[in-house]
């Protein structure tokens, strides 16, 4: 059979996508390690951006770990529970930077307060 050289581009082409489609299922990362990476990623810009956080570290890290075992050992459950353990030093960092800013908050409306209530005491 004789097939023009487009013909044929295409075919290869074709080929070669569905040969670089394969590898890249069977490489994919688990859905656990795609949501850390998401989350921690975000957090890097997000509220979490300004919060000077143990657990953002270690979420960072957590999620270096699961990254380097994905990569030696392929989806494995210790770079599933790594990329858990991330998520959950992230959770820890978000509701640790809500309570910092309820405090906060807090404290800025008690300022009046204090201020009125100590101006009647020095009088």
């Amino acid at each position: 059979m004789n097939r023009t050289p487009w013909v044929r581009s295409a075919q290869h082409l074709l080929g070669g996508s569905l040969a670089m489609l394969l590898g890249a299922c069977a490489t994919a990362p688990p859905a656990e390690l795609t949501a850390a990476r998401y989350d921690v990623h975000a957090a890097s810009g997000g509220e979490l951006a300004v919060v000077d956080s143990v657990d953002v570290s270690e979420a960072r890290n957590a999620l270096s770990e699961a990254d380097a075992c994905l990569e030696r050992l392929g989806d494995t459950d210790i770079a599933r529970d790594l990329a858990y353990v991330a998520e959950r030093r992230l959770e820890r960092a978000r509701v640790m930077a809500r309570i910092a800013a309820r405090i906060d908050s807090d404290e800025i409306a008690a300022r009046p307060h204090r201020a009125r209530h100590q101006e009647s005491a020095e009088r």
